[in-house]
């Protein structure tokens, strides 16, 4: 730390005593057992160069009192490490990403606060906490990334209603596709490999919306799909996309169905695409 210039001017009312309660704040700083070892040498210098500021009488009286001048000492630190202890607190939240949303995500940001009340709706309330979410814009679309991908902690599900794995990854897909963003696709064609149909016909149905070459070349691979309800919606959502290049796999897809309500989609979508 460099020295501080001799020509410094303090300010007169900077001599007197502060309070006990704002030294005592001032020395809690979140950041200050990082820093322990220079604590004590900078508050020396404060001290030291406190007496040179100062007039002979207010330093005599802070002599008196030296939980005066260590009261500044933390002020002064506390000013100069709150740039730093920022940073670092922000630099360990993008080191995260690659982690569960925990309980403090959903408490302490608005985006947060959103999600989660989207993850607790029932049926009557969700379309409103959706629409909450989606208006959060591009602020919603990483933690939702990240949510489906990594799920919440063990905490943060334990407060959430039945499977919290299969609800917040369903949940998560399901705002993604609301909101449109192509930095999603990714993230939703990834769980097509999810063993729960019910996930990955969710995820075929957000690919629709979401569409681009990436999302279209994996859904005409979903018409194979095991699950019967996975098909039919990867053949809505090809309709959705409305690409004419669709159609001999989804003609072939028809052919070979066995499920009515699955042909009928399949079906449709050729009779949307053929006209286009």
């Amino acid at each position: 730390m460099q020295d501080f210039p001799d020509t410094h001017v303090v300010a007169p009312s900077a001599c007197y005593s502060l309070d006990r309660a704002s030294a005592r704040a001032s020395s809690k700083s979140a950041c200050q057992p990082r820093f322990l070892p220079q604590f004590r040498a900078i508050l020396v210098k404060i001290q030291s160069l406190t007496h040179l500021w100062c007039p002979l009488e207010k330093r005599q009286k802070m002599k008196d009192d030296s939980r005066s001048i260590f009261g500044l000492a933390a002020v002064t630190l506390a000013l100069v490490l709150s740039s730093s202890c920022a940073g670092k607190v922000a630099g360990r939240t993008q080191n995260q990403s690659n982690q569960p949303l925990d309980s403090g995500f959903f408490s302490q940001f608005s985006v947060g606060r959103k999600i989660d009340s989207y993850l607790h709706c029932v049926d009557f309330d969700c379309a409103e906490k959706l629409e909450a979410v989606v208006k959060s814009g591009s602020e919603s679309v990483n933690p939702l990334i990240r949510l489906l991908q990594y799920g919440v902690t063990a905490d943060a599900g334990a407060a959430l209603p039945g499977d919290a794995s299969l609800l917040v990854r369903v949940k998560a897909i399901g705002a993604l596709a609301a909101l449109r963003d192509q930095r999603a696709v990714t993230a939703v064609i990834t769980v097509l490999e999810d063993s729960r149909p019910l996930v990955r016909a969710a995820a075929a149905e957000a690919l629709g919306k979401l569409g681009g070459n990436e999302a279209f070349t994996r859904l005409l691979r979903c018409l194979e799909d095991p699950d019967e309800l996975v098909r039919e919606n990867t053949a809505k959502a090809l309709q959705a996309m409305g690409r004419p290049e669709a159609l001999g796999v989804l003609r072939a897809a028809a052919q070979n169905e066995s499920k009515a309500h699955v042909r009928t989609a399949m079906e449709a979508a050729i009779n949307v695409l053929e006209r286009r």
